[in-house]
């Protein structure tokens, strides 16, 4: 592994456990607070953070691999609302706790 994919696989990881160590400090109101000007709930914000790290790494190999990547912003607008109406009703940080710690052993794996 090179020190620019180090960098980035660290970069990464503790971006992964700051929002773990984030999610958990939440109370169960605080996780049901919608954000203003966004109006998804903090805790689908959290949630969609952490369930997106597979599709970040993927993106990633994609690009280190030289193949272009066809994401158009339509369908990554599509893609968040999609995801804060099927986890709206989502409670309590712990899951996506563990998908932040998941993700950053993904990171780490996909090098």
């Amino acid at each position: 592994m090179n020190d620019r994919s180090e960098a980035l696989a660290a970069r990464l990881e503790a971006g992964a456990a700051a929002l773990a160590a984030f999610a958990a400090t939440l109370s169960e109101t605080e996780w049901q607070t919608r954000v203003p000007h966004d109006g998804r709930k903090i805790g689908v914000i959290v949630h969609h953070v952490a369930s997106v790290y597979p599709i970040e790494i993927h993106l990633a190999q994609t690009l280190a691999a030289g193949q272009p990547i066809t994401v158009t912003w339509d369908a990554v607008h599509a893609m968040n609302g999609n995801h804060a109406k099927e986890n709206d009703g989502s409670g309590s940080g712990n899951t996506c706790s563990q998908q932040c710690r998941a993700g950053s052993r993904r990171a780490r794996v996909a090098q």
